[in-house]
């Protein structure tokens, strides 16, 4: 499985090489800032901590516990890290002499790349850029070479990724708490894994049975979809969603033949979120009554824990599966823009409450829109997005951070690599597009080489000002810095060092779909300096 040009990746505790893809004379022309070899990744992130939760809304001690065992789990990662190396093999059950299009048997659940030491990039799509859905021969063997994994695929896609490499991972799709009918590639046949089949019967029981309704009998809907009673295990709707999405990856029953079972390697749970704000007020028959910050999350928090809780508990089931399946939700940006409360306080409120769906329950999230798509949340903001983020990469929770931008803000830019760099845990991906840009690219600044970070991974992303206000981290072979203020500040970093600047990137191929594009380049250049003065909102990478 690739992740950039003649990068080497760790893959459950196993180095692997990446054969060099694309035009490297493009990269680092005044510096080499993206390197062949990071060496050996350092255990920074926190191991597992229990992560279990008991969805009471006011979550003040279970916050403290949790950062106790963070902070233990700080002091053994290292040695986790020197054990996994010492390993010198593939995950028990893995066929680690397969090679591409010989998947052999697999009784455990492809492993996830980490990132300790590199940026990893899971695709959200891989649409063609000749407009199809499908990619070409050209593009599919670049994928495989270049991301870790992707989701929204449809099936025939899955097939043809896995047959180039049966170690790129897969994840279907699903609507997490609701059901949208047949509406383009959403649960359609053929669409981004379907739920077949797809008969008008099906839709019928699921359309009468599961729904959610106002207590006049209203159906109520969310976010565009058709949220279903996922709260009462007697609705048959939790049952449903594990059901379904489990046949679609394991066939348990025999009942799919040869057709999307094996294929995939868990669920996208897309729009797993609370009600919007446009939506707000349809709940308001449900605990939310006068927009009440409290009975709202008395209300929605603990039954969404729920309903993570017993798919994650479907999914783990020993003995039904014979391997574990990945549930990866979408937490949209984790921020409080509409609603003052749901996500948890702003600094200076006096409480720290997490994050109101407690997506410890699950692998891993897709923070969508992270760091505002095209522009800056306020600072509090900004803060509480990457508090959120640091809480889940301390239980080593995959954290996929996408957003789009404008190319041509090249101060938005370089703060938003700033912000992934900051954050990066083991096993934390991104997913950056540009606005015009189709959905198959690359930006240069996923290939600069820092190395890992040299102190622990954060209990909170203020733990990283160390008084400037500039949040700072360090790594190998550089220094990130990133200025969440609204006024500039100024942060000395201990040595001379220059800043790295990308330019280019973007669409991969041509238009053809067949023609390579030159994916950009990275420059370490300027004077060298050891103090710096960053602006708002604004990021610096630095290096030696």
């Amino acid at each position: 499985m690739g992740i950039g040009r003649g990068l080497w990746i760790v893959l459950a505790g196993v180095a692997l090489a990446v054969s060099a893809c694309g035009d490297d004379s493009t990269v680092g022309q005044d510096a080499d800032v993206s390197g062949d070899s990071p060496g050996e990744a350092e255990g920074e992130a926190g191991a597992d901590a229990d992560g279990d939760a008991d969805g009471d809304a006011d979550a003040d001690a279970d916050a403290e516990a949790d950062a106790d065992a963070d902070a233990d789990a700080d002091a053994d990662a290292d040695a986790d890290a020197d054990a996994d190396a010492d390993d010198g093999g593939a995950p028990d059950g893995w066929d680690d002499v397969a090679g591409p299009g010989e998947c052999g048997a697999i009784d455990v659940r492809r492993p996830l790349p980490e990132s300790l030491a590199r940026a990893v990039v899971f695709s959200d799509q891989v649409w063609s850029t000749t407009g199809s859905p499908t990619p070409t021969a050209a593009e599919a063997a670049w994928i495989v070479e270049h991301y870790a994994g992707t989701q929204k695929v449809l099936l025939g896609v899955a097939q043809q990724l896995r047959a180039l490499d049966c170690n790129f991972l897969l994840l279907q799709y699903h609507i997490c708490w609701g059901y949208n009918r047949s509406v383009g590639n959403i649960d359609t046949a053929g669409g981004w894994s379907s739920t077949e089949p797809n008969s008008d019967a099906e839709d019928a029981t699921i359309m009468s049975d599961y729904l959610f309704r106002t207590s006049t009998g209203t159906p109520v809907r969310l976010t565009g979809t058709y949220p279903h009673n996922w709260t009462d295990p007697q609705s048959g709707w939790q049952d449903y969603f594990a059901d379904k999405t489990l046949e679609r990856m394991f066939d348990p029953a025999g009942v799919r033949g040869a057709g999307d079972a094996d294929y995939w390697d868990g669920t996208f749970g897309d729009v797993c979120v609370h009600p919007f704000s446009e939506d707000v007020d349809w709940w308001t028959g449900y605990g939310y009554a006068g927009r009440q910050r409290d009975a709202y999350q008395l209300y929605w928090g603990p039954r969404a824990n729920d309903f993570l809780a017993e798919v994650a508990r479907r999914y783990d089931e020993a003995g039904v599966i014979p391997k574990h399946a990945y549930f990866i939700a979408n937490s949209d940006t984790m921020v409080t823009a509409s609603l003052d409360g749901p996500f948890g306080e702003r600094e200076g409120s006096g409480e720290d409450r997490p994050y109101h769906i407690d997506f410890r329950f699950v692998d891993g999230v897709m923070v969508e829109n992270f760091q505002a798509p095209g522009g800056w949340y306020g600072r509090d903001d900004v803060i509480l997005s990457m508090r959120n983020v640091v809480k889940l990469a301390k239980r080593d929770k995959v954290t996929i951070l996408q957003t789009g931008f404008d190319e041509s803000d090249a101060a938005y830019r370089e703060a938003l690599f700033a912000s992934y760099f900051l954050l990066r845990g083991r096993y934390s991906y991104a997913w950056f597009m540009g606005s015009a840009s189709p959905e198959i690219q690359w930006w240069p600044e996923y290939e600069i080489d820092l190395g890992a970070a040299t102190g622990a991974y954060p209990n909170d992303p203020l733990d990283l000002d160390e008084g400037s206000g500039i949040l700072v981290r360090r790594f190998e072979r550089g220094v990130v810095l990133l200025n969440p203020e609204d006024s500039a500040a100024t942060q000395d970093v201990g040595a001379a060092m220059r800043r790295v600047t990308c330019t280019g990137g973007g669409a991969a191929f041509e238009t053809d779909g067949t023609t390579p594009r030159s994916t950009g380049s990275c420059a370490a250049g300027g004077a060298a300096q050891s103090s710096w003065t960053v602006p708002a909102h604004e990021g610096r990478i630095l290096v030696p």
